[in-house]
């Protein structure tokens, strides 16, 4: 408490009127501080400035909530940390499943709420790796246990050819090259849904591959000729698999070509197209079911093809981060079977 000069301080009327009926009268500065006056036996008296209350209050509030918000987030941290651990190791399992097919083994701690994932997981990967190791059986077996008969079954007729109808014989060779054409189809099918590297991206010009391409069908057995057209424009493809899908829309064409077969090569900067165009009977509406593996159309019985060539074209496209289109050429009134895929790796 201090003694302060009257008029050392001008008050509002009404608080001077409050001062001179003796009243204690509190005035708030910008500080949120308050300084209590008052008039005792004619000495003006002034106690403060002190620290109002209710600011005091707002302050210890904020401080609190401050304090209760940081503990709660701790307590939610240190509550997730085990789940987010556990959730990024089946993460990098998963992942390093859909890189390379393998049986898992995810260990978590017994009371972990993602145990039970864990163990599903590890089940689901050593069910998928048998089959797949069943499949690859059943190739090898396919392979070995057809084209060994097949073998001698060729042999035979070879010798016994003079004393069969010539007919016969034409008959019983188509119907053997297309056992062997099944049986080959079906290897590059098997491999093709195994894990596979990743594709090695090269930029590089197609006259090589369409020179290749140009002399494996050379001596086709089809009647139909063989155009490749293509510009000199450099290209981002994997050489291993991409002759394979080439071939196999190449093989397919020469299969309903009545006269001719278009191929052409187009890149830009953005883009790459193959197309690869018949002068057949044309599609009929059923090119998007051509894509799915084992289809083919009724009426092509007598024809070889076991609709997986086209599947595996599918695939090639797809991991070149493009896509196969069928439609009926406006060049030569067939089919025409496009691969469609950007130009960078």
């Amino acid at each position: 408490m201090r003694e302060i000069r009257p008029g050392s301080v001008q008050f509002p009327h009404e608080v001077a009127r409050q001062l001179d009926e003796g009243k204690v009268v509190a005035i708030e500065d910008g500080q949120q501080r308050l300084t209590y006056y008052a008039i005792r036996d004619g000495k003006w008296l002034a106690i403060g400035p002190l620290a109002s209350s209710h600011h005091q209050f707002a302050q210890r509030s904020v401080y609190f909530a401050v304090a209760f918000y940081l503990v709660l987030a701790l307590a939610i941290l240190a509550l997730l940390y085990p789940l987010a651990k556990d959730l990024l190791k089946l993460r990098r399992a998963a992942q390093t499943f859909a890189a390379q097919p393998q049986t898992l083994d995810i260990q978590l701690a017994q009371k972990s709420v993602m145990q039970p994932l864990a163990q599903s997981m590890n089940s689901m990967s050593a069910r998928i790796t048998d089959l797949i190791q069943q499949q690859q059986d059943l190739a090898n077996t396919v392979a070995h246990e057809i084209r060994t008969p097949l073998t001698r079954m060729t042999f035979l007729l070879q010798r016994m050819g003079d004393a069969i109808d010539p007919h016969v014989v034409q008959r019983l060779e188509k119907d053997m090259d297309e056992i062997s054409q099944l049986v080959s189809d079906y290897l590059t099918f098997a491999r093709s849904q195994r894990a596979q590297p990743e594709l090695t991206l090269q930029k590089q010009s197609p006259q090589a591959l369409l020179a290749e391409l140009r002399d494996k069908f050379a001596h086709h057995p089809g009647k139909a000729a063989l155009v490749f057209e293509t510009d000199d424009n450099p290209c981002f493809f994997d050489p291993r698999t991409m002759p394979v899908g080439m071939q196999n829309l190449i093989t397919n064409a020469l299969r309903y070509a009545h006269k001719e077969v278009h191929i052409s090569w187009q890149s830009s900067e953005q883009s790459c197209l193959i197309r690869v165009e018949d002068d057949g009977d044309g599609l009929a509406g059923k090119g998007e079911a051509l894509k799915q593996a084992f289809k083919r159309d009724a009426k092509d019985s007598e024809d070889m093809g076991f609709g997986l060539g086209l599947y595996i074209t599918h695939q090639i496209a797809k991991r070149h981060h493009g896509e196969l289109r069928i439609h009926n050429s406006e060049r030569l009134g067939g089919a025409c079977f496009e691969i469609h895929w950007p130009n960078h790796p």
